[in-house]
């Protein structure tokens, strides 16, 4: 009988972490997708890169894109409101592949200008 109460209890606590999880997971997600969108925005303004006679279309792709970048920065001020400190590193997955992308993208845009590697000072400033 005490075992059934157990799992009964178990399955009550699972169930009301998964709730609580659930709304903070949904609200990680859509932020997530908004700053996705950006990115997606900034890499298809960087392609220029790649064309031929592109190097004259330069200057304004990386004044484009860091307009861009101040949308994604607001994205991740928002994030950093809804994440709790608690659960930072259980929903983390959720956005570490747009930091990479985020961080590839400002060191990308600071070669472009400048010709120089991004310092971490460069990244975390935008």
């Amino acid at each position: 009988m005490q075992r059934n109460a157990f799992v009964i209890t178990v399955r009550l606590l699972l169930q009301v972490i998964h709730k609580e999880g659930g709304s903070s997971e949904v609200q990680y997600r859509d932020i997530v997708k908004i700053i996705d969108v950006k990115l997606r925005e900034i890499t298809t303004v960087l392609q220029v890169i790649h064309k031929e006679g592109g190097s004259s279309e330069i200057r304004g792709a990386c004044d484009k894109s860091k307009t861009l970048l101040l949308d994604v920065k607001d994205g991740y001020g928002k994030l950093s409101d809804k994440v709790q400190s608690l659960s930072y590193h259980r929903f983390n997955d959720h956005w570490k592949f747009i930091s990479q992308r985020v961080t590839f993208l400002i060191a990308l845009i600071n070669y472009l200008e400048s010709g120089t590697l991004a310092t971490l000072d460069q990244v975390t400033e935008i």
